[in-house]
Parts: structure tokens; C-alpha cells; sequence
């Protein structure tokens, strides 16, 4: 099993390759309608977007990581991180939640 390491942790320099990305689109967004999306209340779902919810979640997993591997098989038990939405649209990173672990 490998350990992590400095360099694993370290956040990747993109600044000096900024240049080299695709330049961004004219075209206006698509609003969530023209998408097929219908409003919904965050607040009713208690729903907490961003750095401060993904945060907040880790936070919480943190506090019963211990029970990962006896819970997460369990749809009923609060035993899962929740932190899949963040990680994947990028309001968390990896090497930070790696580096509070």
C-alpha cells in the first residue's frame, strides 16, 4: 500500500498554463429551464452548496469514518461520506480533504 507524500498533497501549478486552455464559448448558457430542469428549494432540502457544505459534510464523515467499512453497505445508516457531488464538481478537492485527514 503506498503512503502519501508531500508531492501528493500538493496542489498542481496551472497558472503558467492557463494560456493553453481553450478559449471560453461567446454563446450565452442555457438556463436550468431550456435544460429541463424545474426550480427547486434548496433550503427545504437542506442542501448546503459549495466549500462550506462540502466542508461541513467531510466534517461530519470525519466523525464516523471509524464505521466506513461496517456501514456503507447499509442504505437505512448514515455511513457514506456524501462528498461524491462536491468531489466531482470540484467544491471540494481531494488533496485538501487529504491533508484535514
Amino acid at each position: 500500500m503506498k503512503r502519501l507524500t508531500s508531492a501528493d498533497l500538493t496542489s498542481y501549478p496551472i497558472r503558467e498554463r492557463l494560456g493553453r486552455l481553450a478559449p471560453c464559448s461567446v454563446e450565452p448558457m442555457p438556463s436550468l429551464a431550456e435544460l429541463g430542469f424545474e426550480p427547486s428549494d434548496r433550503d427545504a432540502l437542506k442542501v448546503v452548496p459549495g466549500m462550506d457544505g462540502g466542508m461541513a459534510l467531510f466534517e461530519s464523515f470525519g466523525q464516523r469514518i471509524d464505521r466506513y467499512k461496517t456501514q456503507r453497505d447499509f442504505p437505512a445508516v448514515k455511513g457514506v461520506s456524501y462528498l461524491s457531488a462536491h468531489l466531482r464538481f470540484g467544491t471540494v478537492s481531494i488533496r485538501e480533504l487529504a491533508r484535514f485527514a
